[in-house]
């Protein structure tokens, strides 16, 4: 991606320009950018007692109770990307989502290229 072209763009931990808003499912790099990047992002804005617990951890636990329980590795493969949006922007809390509709609508195009 040209920097120039988009005005609207976050530098992934690989060092890549990623287009926040004009992305394509051929931008999103699962298991480099996305997995290390969700590694290093603490669930619920940071607001947990005790020790961090990463999203990759939560959805690596929740994969793995989802194909536990229903035998279907299509369920878990969807729950291991369910929150695949949070390496741009974070984990943002669901009661906060509301008051970032552009942020909201990026989310749902990601969680969409991510599963195809």
């Amino acid at each position: 991606m040209n920097v120039a072209d988009h005005s609207t763009w976050k530098q992934t931990i690989s060092g890549r320009a990623f287009p926040m808003t004009a992305f394509t499912a051929l931008d999103i790099d699962l298991f480099g950018d996305v997995a290390e990047g969700l590694a290093r992002i603490c669930r619920f804005g940071g607001a947990v007692p005790g020790n961090p617990y990463s999203v990759a951890q939560h959805c690596v636990v929740g994969a793995d109770a989802a194909l536990e329980e229903t035998r279907d590795a299509n369920v878990a493969a969807y729950f291991l990307l369910h929150d695949a949006h949070e390496f741009v922007f974070g984990d943002m809390t669901k009661p906060a989502m509301p008051t970032s509709r552009p942020i909201s609508c990026c989310t749902t195009r990601m969680n969409s290229s991510s599963a195809t």
